[in-house]
């Protein structure tokens, strides 16, 4: 049982104790303690989830202010086009912000830090933002 629970680490949480069937402590110790490796195995799942989720959902404006930048400096252009490349830059990067503000807070959470910045909002609202949001593929 030792040997076992020392293998445990953060990169193996499926690991399980053995469990004795003896009807004592050791018996009801070992199936608490593989209780909890079990909300820990799911709870650190979840967590790789969010950061694999959050990496794409950064990666996607950066990306779209990284080409719409590239495509107005391959030619010479006129204001107007400029401006709407600087729109476009603008709004990606205004969405960026608002991620990692949304991240920050959701640090700020975790961390039991108090949060002072919560915003009621509506469901109309926060549909029609995120409607007029373009479609990424």
């Amino acid at each position: 049982m030792t040997r076992m629970a020392r293998s445990i680490s953060a990169q193996n949480l499926s690991g399980r104790l053995p469990v004795p069937q003896t009807g004592d402590e050791v018996q009801r110790l070992s199936e608490t303690w593989n209780d909890m490796l079990q909300r820990l195995d799911a709870a650190v799942g979840r967590m790789r989830q969010f950061t694999a989720d959050a990496s794409h959902e950064l990666r996607t404006p950066v990306a779209l202010i990284r080409a719409t930048a590239e495509l107005a400096l391959r030619r010479e252009r006129g204001p107007d086009e400029y401006r709407k490349s600087l729109r476009d830059i603008k709004s990606e990067a205004e969405r960026m912000t608002d991620l990692t503000e949304s991240l920050l807070t959701l640090a700020r959470a975790d961390s039991n830090s108090s949060i002072s910045r919560w915003h009621p909002q509506t469901l109309t609202a926060s549909s029609q933002k995120l409607s007029a949001q373009p479609a990424c593929s």
